[in-house]
C-alpha cells in the first residue's frame, strides 16, 4: 500500500533499519503471528528502480527472517504477503492499522519507532 503511515514511519527509519510491533492484539491479522505477546519486525529497504537489486535484497531479508510478515519500501509504502490471496489482503490490513498506531504514538509524543 502507499498509505501514510507506511511512508511516514520508512522515512523515519534508517535504510536497513527494522521496525518492531509489539504488544498489539492486531498482530494475529498476520501470517504466523497468534498473540499479542510476539514481535513482528519489519526492515526498512530503500526504495529502487532496479527491481531485480531490490527484489535480491528483499530475499536476503527473508532468508535472514523468515517470519517477516512485509517489507517498508522507503518513500513508497508497504509490501505485505501471505499463503492466499485472503491471507495477503489481511496481511496488508492489519499492518496499516499498526503501522497507523505507530504513527499515532509518535504524533502524541510517544517513543520512537522501535
Amino acid at each position: 500500500t502507499h498509505s501514510v503511515p507506511a511512508v511516514v514511519l520508512g522515512r523515519l527509519r534508517p535504510t536497513d533499519q527494522t521496525l518492531s510491533l509489539a504488544g498489539y492484539e492486531m498482530l494475529k491479522a498476520l501470517p504466523g503471528f497468534d498473540t499479542h505477546e510476539d514481535t513482528a519486525t519489519i526492515s526498512v529497504l530503500e526504495n529502487d528502480q532496479d527491481m531485480h537489486r531490490l527484489s535480491r535484497k528483499a530475499e536476503q531479508l527473508l532468508q535472514a527472517d523468515p517470519r517477516a510478515p512485509a517489507f517498508l519500501i522507503r518513500e513508497h509504502g508497504v509490501y505485505a504477503w501471505g499463503g492466499t490471496m485472503q491471507e495477503a489482503i489481511g496481511a496488508a490490513e492489519g499492518l496499516e492499522y499498526l503501522l497507523a498506531c505507530e504513527l499515532e504514538i509518535l504524533r502524541c509524543g510517544g517513543r520512537s519507532p522501535a
